[in-house]
């Protein structure tokens, strides 16, 4: 053992610090730490530690200044007050503690958060931590990802975030989508599900640094009724990369033949858009068990190739579920 701990002191700093930063923090601190002043420095110097934990451990502590990013689990019972120089921060199914003391915590040089999916117990914070993000209370964020299963609610207290330029959310209503854009004026990208067909437009002058989006469509009561989109599109003249998610709403899916698959609205808010991309999800449509024996599918490609005429680079995915899993159908990329 001693014999291979001189033989690694041998080495030169950059090398063990290259070695070094393939560890997780955790297993780093108690492997090599506190052996000699040399290596201490050594792991004390490097700026992108990270570390993911499970678990709690009481000499945590220990490396916990140093750490760039962090993975937390549930059940782990830990001080996020000593994450002094945390940078990038994903919370996955965050207890309730957990998301108190982000609630409340002092994080300013956070610059990523991802908060995951939750349960109902604790889901009463979320809102008031809304509120924070939107409300530059983390003052070096520029991406967020807010997986949580219900409808955001109204954010009410909302101020300005000016660094955030990323935004990741599940469902929220026009309501929400405003005050986001309104208080996020750097914002460069958002996805986000629209769950309102009814929503009424507020006076809000436009986004002009919204390039990308991401939108999913959730309407059962009519999915040929694109008017509600056109809402979203209106605050975001400047966009230039839309990809966007439709769900049949039945199984008769010749009706899309005559679907003008937003080209209208495209026409009419979005001037500066030069690449489209929809998804189609389709439900256990009659006309596709099995095979396609009138070329449906081919059909409404051709249209939706006619439809888009070449005026922006455009692309139709189809993706079938005939249980609970998407089965690709054409060539396609991953989002």
């Amino acid at each position: 053992m001693s014999d291979n701990r001189s033989q690694l002191e041998f080495l030169p700093n950059e090398i063990l610090v290259d070695i070094f930063q393939y560890f997780d923090a955790r297993d780093l601190f108690q492997a090599f730490y506190n052996l000699n002043s040399r290596l201490n420095v050594l792991i004390q110097s490097i700026n992108n530690l990270y570390c993911t934990l499970l678990t709690s451990n009481p000499d945590d502590d220990i490396f916990s200044p140093y750490i760039h990013t962090l993975i937390l689990y549930p059940r782990v019972n830990i001080n996020l007050n000593d994450f002094t120089n945390l940078h990038r921060f994903k919370l996955i199914v965050p207890a309730y503690e957990q998301l108190k003391q982000l609630k409340y915590g002092h994080f300013p040089y956070l610059e990523y958060l991802s908060i995951g999916y939750q349960n109902n117990h604790f889901s009463h914070h979320m809102p008031s931590l809304y509120e924070a993000i939107f409300s530059n209370a983390f003052p070096n964020l520029k991406s967020c990802d807010l997986f949580e299963p219900r409808i955001i609610p109204e954010i009410l207290c909302a101020k300005q975030s000016l660094s955030l330029r990323i935004l990741k959310v599940e469902a929220i209503r026009l309501s929400s989508y405003e005050i986001i854009l309104s208080t996020c004026p750097n914002l460069y990208f958002i996805q986000f599900t629209a769950v309102d067909s009814s929503a009424k437009k507020c006076q809000l002058k436009p986004h002009e640094n919204l390039k990308q989006m991401i939108i999913k469509y959730i309407d059962f009561l009519d999915m040929l009724n694109d008017g509600s989109i056109g809402l979203y599109f209106s605050y975001v003249p400047n966009l230039e990369y839309l990809i966007f998610h439709r769900n049949n709403a039945d199984d008769n899916i010749e009706r899309y033949l005559n679907y003008q698959w937003l080209s209208v609205l495209i026409n009419h808010y979005l001037p500066l858009l030069h690449r489209f991309k929809c998804y189609f999800h389709v439900f256990q449509a009659k006309q596709l068990i099995e095979y396609d024996k009138e070329n449906l599918l081919d059909r409404l490609e051709t249209n939706f190739q006619r439809i888009h005429n070449n005026r922006y680079k455009s692309q139709l995915i189809y993706r079938l579920s005939p249980l609970s899993f998407w089965v690709d159908m054409k060539k396609q990329s991953i989002i």
